[in-house]
């Protein structure tokens, strides 16, 4: 049982305390997705199919052992709640990331590739046991739908921040430190420091009162039959946010290539585009929080799609060295489609976690539908990077150990249909899903399938 405080608004202290963890999510998420395999095809000769492979095994692990840690913190008595999980996954997450971009002098190709993907599987775990405790907590520390929206978005606000942070900064980093593998490295441990004491800082500032007294439900995997694959509203909406992000992951990988080799631009038009995308989507947030508000969460989810679908368009016509300055207008505009995506989502989890209890499923399962929701997220990234680094090896992208080497024009223009159409495709799929899906998410709304 939660105390009845709960009720109440929570400080903006104890919302900045629980946000802050989300520099260190945004910062996980964004620099190998971003950096990973394009560190491995170009600084370490591992080909593009086999770098795929080594961002996807991890992800794929990740996806397998997340519903598990979500029923594990649904089960966990302890006077901290979930919040011991934050603190392991926060060292963990922090120490192996140190280590991710720091790969030894291996001889071979295949130990270079072992290294990275044993490390990048050991950093997902850390992530995963920090991620789902962390993004299930706001169904506890308050139960007005209004109260769990101001603080997922002040949790968007902090995961923006920390996208931008570590989007921006690391380029900047690897040029500082000499390029390279020692740039690679030298940002590889800055960054793990902030991660890691990014997540920290949300365990010791979370207020523990809003989460230390939920009890736990005694769960079982029937427990995940009878709520989140039988909630007929969360899984469109589940289904339409893992193939949107999809989409979206095809964009966050293919940037590095497309920066590289379409606008001829290298790390300093990476940073800028990075800038662009994750500025427009903070001062996006109110407008997307307002928007809701006037029309629904659903309805606004819906608008947020069919602004990626049409930024991506425009970003693949403009997609030329000359019209570069077009770039920057349709990356602007993804960002204000991706943070109507991720705040509207987020902000909807909660919802149908709490629309279950009251159709009479369990009392406390955001831990399980929030484990299935990353889940999700994690196979869109984990498909996405693994389709473009396949796609490249086929067209027949150049290796390299050295840097950026010279490739067909074949390969830049399948980095082209990478990075803006087949991300439209995905998110217009996303968006035929969401057409069954009404705005009102009350009880009534909600069909349970027997």
């Amino acid at each position: 049982m939660v105390q009845a405080g709960r009720d109440e608004k929570l400080r903006r202290r104890h919302l900045i305390g629980y946000g802050i963890g989300s520099i260190g999510t945004g910062a996980f998420t964004t620099v190998p997705g971003l950096l990973l395999m394009f560190y491995m095809t170009n600084y370490l000769g591992i080909p593009a199919q086999l770098a795929a492979l080594g961002v996807f095994v991890p992800k794929m692990w990740d996806v397998i052992v997340d519903p598990f840690i979500g029923i594990l913190s649904d089960r966990t008595r302890h006077k901290w709640g979930r919040r011991p999980y934050l603190l392991a996954g926060a060292i963990l997450t922090g120490v192996f990331f140190c280590a991710l971009f720091n790969v030894p002098d291996y001889p071979s190709v295949a130990a270079r590739f072992w290294h990275v993907a044993s490390l990048y599987v050991l950093c997902t775990t850390g992530y995963a046991i920090f991620s789902i405790p962390y993004i299930a907590l706001p169904a506890e520390m308050a139960s007005a739908p209004q109260e769990r929206t101001r603080i997922v978005s002040y949790r968007m606000v902090f995961l923006f921040l920390g996208i931008v942070l570590s989007g921006g900064l690391s380029p900047v980093l690897i040029d500082r430190f000499g390029g390279g593998l020692s740039g690679y490295g030298a940002m590889s441990i800055i960054l793990g420091g902030i991660i890691g004491s990014a997540m920290l800082a949300s365990f010791v500032l979370t207020p523990e009162d809003r989460t230390a007294r939920v009890q736990p439900p005694n769960l079982t995997w029937q427990a995940v039959v009878d709520g989140p694959l039988k909630n007929t509203a969360y899984l469109k909406l589940f289904a339409t946010y893992a193939i949107q992000l999809t989409g979206f992951g095809c964009l966050l990988v293919g940037l590095p290539y497309y920066t590289t080799y379409v606008l001829g631009g290298g790390g300093a038009q990476l940073t800028v585009l990075f800038l662009l995308l994750n500025g427009a989507s903070i001062v996006s947030i109110p407008i997307w929080l307002r928007l809701s508000a006037r029309v629904g969460k659903v309805s606004a989810f819906k608008v947020s799609g069919l602004t990626l679908v049409l930024s991506m368009v425009f970003f693949w016509a403009f997609s030329q060295p000359s019209t570069v300055y077009g770039v920057y207008g349709a990356i602007l505009c993804i960002g204000v489609g991706f943070a109507g995506q991720q705040v509207l989502g987020l902000a909807l989890l909660p919802d149908l976690v709490t629309l279950d209890s009251s159709r009479g499923g369990a009392s406390s399962l955001s831990g399980i539908y929030t484990g299935i929701w990353l889940a999700g997220e994690k196979t869109g990234f984990a498909v996405s990077a693994f389709a473009v680094g396949t796609i490249l090896g086929i067209a027949g992208f150049v290796e390299s150990a050295s840097g950026v080497v010279e490739q067909p024009l074949r390969v830049v223009d399948t980095i082209r249909f990478c990075t803006a159409i087949a991300p439209a495709v995905f998110i217009g799929i996303g968006l035929i899903i969401m057409r069954s899906l009404g705005n009102n998410l009350a009880p009534s709304a909600v069909r349970r399938e027997t």
